[in-house]
């Protein structure tokens, strides 16, 4: 029997960019979140202009049901201003 790794990603711009404004690149993650939920994901990165990671949270399985992970999650996005060096969100599922 073959065994196989696999890796999920999806990278999201968390302030918009030429395709989409702020408010819908962040309903965009948020309706993301809802629908994969944040507890399956296993390390999620927040990302500068280059890509590089600046910070990354994996603590979901704390939380004692999906919808209070979701919302915790939620609320860390909103908390990311606009000015600030974070321009991207990856999560990630091993």
């Amino acid at each position: 029997m073959k065994m196989y790794n696999y890796k999920m990603q999806w990278l999201f711009s968390l302030n918009g960019d030429f395709t989409q404004t702020k408010k819908q690149a962040r309903k965009r993650v948020n309706g993301f979140i809802d629908i994969i939920g944040s507890q399956s994901f296993t390390i999620i990165y927040f990302r500068d202009n280059d890509l590089k990671i600046i910070d990354s949270y994996n603590n979901m399985v704390c939380y004692s049901t999906p919808e209070k992970a979701n919302k915790a999650l939620k609320e860390l996005i909103v908390g990311i201003s606009e000015t600030s060096n974070i321009k991207y969100i990856e999560f990630l599922r091993k």
